[in-house]
């Protein structure tokens, strides 16, 4: 395990916001592609995953973290957030069910 001090870490280019966006883009494109993919199914335990495979069972969870992150003005746009970031966390205990 290496340890990094921050002197040596990059900083980033893009303001907080402009990172939540573009997390955001990349999120939903992720999201995406699991369901594609069909990684998990209803029928599968637990055990019949795989170690490299769970760690996309926190996609919407991540998901719903990065939606309310993102900084609007108009309260409108906050509860279209709020939603989205709802329906990926949500999304978490239909999968589950």
């Amino acid at each position: 395990m290496s340890v990094y001090s921050l002197a040596v870490l990059p900083t980033p280019t893009l303001s907080p916001q402009e990172l939540v966006q573009s997390a955001r883009t990349d999120l939903r494109n992720l999201a995406s592609r699991v369901d594609a993919l069909a990684l998990f199914s209803p029928n599968e335990t637990l055990e019949d995953l795989t170690a490299r495979d769970m760690v996309y069972l926190l996609v919407p969870y991540v998901r719903a973290e990065v939606e309310s992150r993102v900084r609007t003005t108009n309260p409108s746009d906050r509860l279209d957030r709020l939603r989205e970031a709802f329906v990926s966390e949500y999304s978490i205990t239909q999968n589950e069910s």
